[in-house]
């Protein structure tokens, strides 16, 4: 006998913090994603990996989208993080258009052949893929997808910046998070990023009757690197940064 399939949706926040969403939730704030988290799963990412014979902590976010995507440990992919180190020359790298996982050996759990029809739209630190039925693309936005922008079909990228245009933050969120233009510019941009992010995400589920449509919003990413510091007190930089007295919190501001 056979099942009928049910669609679903996954979303995913690269590099929220989830004791800091399941706070503002409480508080009454983040509608949208406590609406989907009462009417669908929600669920946390565990942070362990087997090194050195036993389970540690690990919380570097783009293994860990390596992870999510393979279901395999960083010991079995070898792949452990973007950074590099040479213990020759005890030279430190980062290539963050190449550095990312090759998903040759271990794809994509979203790479179902042609059973099912699935939509990637910039799940964080993924690229194209072979044996996904479907549509596929990575750095249209998000923070760094250490891979260069590509689609499957391959015209879908530019007919998607040509329609919508590019993304205002991709690759461009590594400024100076004390000075007052780049604040300006980086709060304004993620905005506009994520409107229109979920203009592309609702134009995609339209085109068809996707089993599976996943997506990340690296928006979540910029706003905790530049912006944690003048919303949270933990933050060091808290007492010094802080403009929530005039400005609210913008990283709240920013989900």
């Amino acid at each position: 006998m056979k099942t009928e399939k049910k669609q679903v949706i996954a979303i995913g926040l690269d590099a929220a913090d989830p004791k800091l969403m399941e706070k503002w939730m409480s508080e009454g704030h983040l509608p949208n994603i406590s609406k989907i988290r009462e009417q669908g799963i929600y669920s946390r990412l565990h942070n362990s990996v087997n090194y050195q014979g036993g389970s540690a902590e690990f919380s570097s976010t783009e293994p860990l989208w390596v992870m999510m995507a393979t279901g395999c440990l960083p010991n079995k992919t070898g792949f452990w993080d973007t950074i590099t180190y040479d213990a020759k020359t005890y030279k430190v790298g980062c290539d963050s258009v190449y550095g990312g996982y090759d998903y040759k050996e271990y794809k994509p759990f979203y790479a179902l052949g042609d059973d099912y029809k699935v939509a990637a739209l910039d799940v964080p630190v993924t690229r194209v893929c072979s044996g996904v039925n479907g549509i596929q693309v990575t750095g249209w936005g998000g923070h760094h997808p250490f891979h260069p922008s590509e689609s499957e079909p391959k015209e879908l990228l530019s007919d998607i910046i040509t329609k919508y245009g590019e993304n205002p933050v991709y690759r461009k969120d590594n400024g100076i998070w004390w000075d007052k233009k780049y604040f300006d510019w980086v709060t304004k941009s993620v905005e506009q990023s994520l409107a229109t992010r979920a203009q592309v995400c609702c134009d995609i589920l339209q085109q068809d009757k996707w089993d599976l449509f996943i997506t990340g919003f690296g928006e979540t990413h910029t706003l905790g690197h530049d912006l944690y510091n003048m919303s949270q007190p933990d933050h060091p930089l808290y007492p010094y940064t802080n403009k929530m007295d005039t400005l609210g919190d913008p990283m709240l501001k920013g989900f």
